[in-house]
């Protein structure tokens, strides 16, 4: 089910599930787009502000818990129960509001990290990212992570529609510039309360 081996090492905290939602569930998910407002992907700053960065580029919208989403959330809570015991042992209580990201021709998201920059009881333990576009939809977009501690060493990621990649939120990463077409995904966060 890992694209990783369970044998790379103790406890890598990067791992590419395959197959995590169907075809038919994956358009079920983008059929939100007929029904959410997209705002423009902005930055947090560390007073908890928000704001526009030529540092990303892209259209948001965040789905809370509803009749349209409680499912794709129940979905994702059971693969977090699995890949956590997998790859990150990590004591996590809940999953933040889940992101719906578009990146189109020229949208990007530079280096960052996904850390809150500022203090609150509970803070982000997993990244996830589910992939809802097909790889002939989009050029260019590749997600890069640095999962090694070398920057000029980052694992690239080209996921397929229908797969989850899993990452520590202190992992350095990017989506490249997409060159062509429209890469759709959904961003999620696995939070726990603060061990600091």
């Amino acid at each position: 089910m890992y694209a990783v081996s369970p044998y790379a090492g103790f406890f890598p905290k990067y791992a590419v599930m395959n197959n995590a939602f169907s075809e038919d569930e994956i358009a079920k998910i983008r059929f939100l787009e007929k029904i959410i407002k997209f705002d423009d992907g902005v930055v947090v700053d560390s007073a908890g502000g928000n704001s526009q960065s030529k540092e990303r580029d892209c259209k948001v919208s965040f789905l809370n818990v509803d009749d349209n989403t409680a499912w794709i959330y129940q979905r994702i809570a059971a693969h977090v129960s699995r890949v956590n015991y997998d790859k990150f042992m990590e004591n996590v209580q809940h999953i933040a509001p889940l992101q719906y990201t578009i990146y189109k021709k020229g949208q990007h998201y530079n280096w960052h990290y996904d850390v809150i920059p500022y203090w609150t009881p509970y803070t982000r333990k997993i990244s996830g990212v589910l992939m809802l576009s097909d790889p002939d939809e989009y050029e260019g977009g590749a997600l890069e992570i640095v999962t090694n501690g070398r920057p000029n060493e980052p694992e690239i990621v080209k996921l397929k529609k229908g797969e989850i990649v899993w990452f520590c939120p202190t992992f350095p990463h990017k989506v490249n510039p997409v060159t062509k077409g429209t890469r759709r995904t959904v961003v999620f966060w696995v939070e726990g309360k603060r061990d600091y």
